[in-house]
């Protein structure tokens, strides 16, 4: 066994065995500073250079891995929130932030359902406003939305004539100018699901206009997922305003006006048949009255595009379509939903 030397501030001691000087290093009484020398090493070494003189250093516990919560803590009161202040974000994101479009959806919460009735005036010069602003997608997506529904209903016209389904609808004491008119249970029902199903994308492209969101000629084919309640709930909706007209009128009228909003309701917020009747009867509380202004006003711009050599109705229609989509929005957020300072 090979005898061991240990020196410190200039004195040697020795020789000790091997396991002396590890019991030594164990118990503190060597320190890695020191100096060793055995027969086999050529010069004297540090003993924490010495491989197993002293015990390898326990590992480091390792750190608890951070916990990013799925839901940040809410804005101070007061405090408009951003979904994009996250103080977990990327650079990446916080340039993505600067970037994206200011949209209604993070400007807050809605406003409680009629403390901001519509104002028919601010609501007319803003869908003129982005009807010129945004008169080409508006125009190409028009385009595209009623030669859908024409060519669905000529080629299901066709389809009912060849199968022999065809029924006159003209009155019997029609003139000849109406002698033709005959129509087929796939032109009605097969083009009604078209119409809707296209409708459902038109709102779509609205409010995206409306709240300053992207837009594009696919999104009028995107809710398809949303045809089946759309059409449920058309179908309800008529059925509900007819029989309001058979009683009086009047309900017929409350009726329409008060769940007038469900349409657009599902291509917004993807709610059910009943849940989007809900949400329009609490959206036009206190509001009404401003819809059949709305309404006449509607009558108004229309009358006006065609006084202007009939020229004016490829700015009436648009109008008169964001005015709806503008109107569901004001009764949402209130009066920041028309404000160019909100959206962009």
């Amino acid at each position: 066994m090979s005898d061991w030397y240990y020196a410190r501030a200039g004195e040697r001691f020795g020789p000790v065995s091997r396991m002396k000087i590890e019991e030594m290093a164990r118990q503190g009484e060597l320190d890695p500073a020191d100096l060793l020398w055995t027969e086999s090493m050529a010069n004297w070494q540090a003993a924490g250079e010495v491989n197993g003189i002293f015990p390898p250093p326990a590992p480091e516990p390792a750190l608890p891995p951070v916990s990013i919560p799925s839901k940040l803590p809410a804005a101070p009161t007061g405090v408009t929130s951003d979904p994009f202040l996250n103080p977990y974000a990327t650079p990446q994101s916080e340039r993505a932030r600067v970037e994206a479009p200011i949209t209604l959806a993070a400007t807050g919460e809605e406003i409680a359902p009629g403390s901001d009735p519509i104002d028919i005036g601010q609501i007319i010069r803003r869908s003129w406003q982005l009807t010129l602003r945004h008169y080409g997608i508006i125009f190409l997506c028009g385009v595209i939305y009623l030669g859908l529904v024409a060519a669905s209903s000529v080629l299901f016209s066709a389809l009912d004539a060849a199968l022999g389904l065809q029924i006159d609808t003209a009155p019997e004491t029609a003139s000849s100018t109406y002698a033709d008119t005959k129509t087929g249970p796939f032109e009605i029902i097969a083009g009604q699901i078209i119409s809707i199903w296209l409708g459902l994308g038109m709102v779509k492209v609205g409010l995206n206009l409306v709240s300053g969101a992207p837009v594009s000629v696919g999104q009028l084919f995107g809710q398809s997922a949303r045809l089946f309640k759309a059409l449920v709930a058309s179908i309800l909706y008529g059925l509900m305003v007819v029989l309001g007209t058979l009683a009086l009128i009047v309900p017929g009228i409350y009726l329409a006006l008060r769940f007038s909003q469900y349409f657009t309701a599902i291509a917004d917020r993807d709610l059910g048949i009943l849940e989007a009747f809900r949400y329009s009867s609490s959206l036009t509380t206190n509001n009404k009255w401003n819809l059949i202004g709305l309404g006449f006003a509607m009558i108004v711009v229309l009358f006006g595009g065609v006084l202007a050599l009939c020229v004016g109705v490829f700015i009436a229609y648009p109008m008169i379509w964001l005015m709806t989509i503008l109107a569901y929005r004001w009764m949402q957020y209130g009066q920041r939903s028309v404000e160019d300072s909100v959206l962009r």
